[in-house]
């Protein structure tokens, strides 16, 4: 009988943690709970703008150089290459480049580039995603030690693309939620 009840609340809630979702800004949200992002835990000294899973940061922002330039004319591509320009004359750019995809899914669109960085001072295998949800388009960060096999990455990435849209799938738990958001 425990056994039954212990099934049935699992099967209960099961609709409840699917619909789980965070707002990355007022324009983008992540719904994270089916997938192994679930986990990952907002940085509780920052502005709001990273997570960490494991040992991978997760950081986001609508406001990266050359968003002004996004419009409906304007491609993913051209803009990230606007943005990679900006930061690599900044003395910002990767090391060495792995791989540049186009990635489709529902809601997103995002140009992916998989990457060795240099960031504080230390390496890492990264990835940057300059995703188009729907009207909106954001930047996203991702990076994790330098080791970190660039498979891993990718699938890390991939799925962090594959959970974004541009509202909360679930209106009653996400109530209240833009309202108390201190990031934009």
């Amino acid at each position: 009988m425990k056994r039954a009840l212990v099934a049935a609340a699992y099967l209960w809630a099961l609709p409840c943690l699917a619909l789980a979702c965070q707002p990355l800004s007022t324009h983008v949200w992540m719904c994270s709970a089916a997938s192994e992002w679930a986990d990952a835990e907002w940085d509780p000294e920052g502005e709001g703008t990273a997570m960490f899973l494991g040992d991978v940061i997760f950081n986001f922002t609508e406001e990266f150089p050359g968003h002004d330039i996004g419009d409906h004319l304007t491609t993913l591509e051209e803009q990230y290459d606007t943005y990679q320009q900006w930061v690599t004359e900044e003395g910002n750019g990767p090391i060495e480049i792995y791989r540049r995809d186009l990635i489709e899914t529902n809601n997103t669109s995002a140009l992916r580039q998989l990457q060795r960085d240099i960031i504080e001072g230390e390496q890492t295998m990264s990835a940057v995603i300059l995703a188009q949800v729907r009207a909106h388009r954001i930047m996203l960060y991702v990076d994790g030690p330098v080791e970190m096999e660039i498979e891993r990455m990718q699938v890390l990435s991939r799925t962090l693309i594959e959970i974004l849209d541009d509202h909360c799938s679930d209106p009653d738990a996400c109530d209240g939620v833009l309202d108390n958001m201190d990031r934009s």
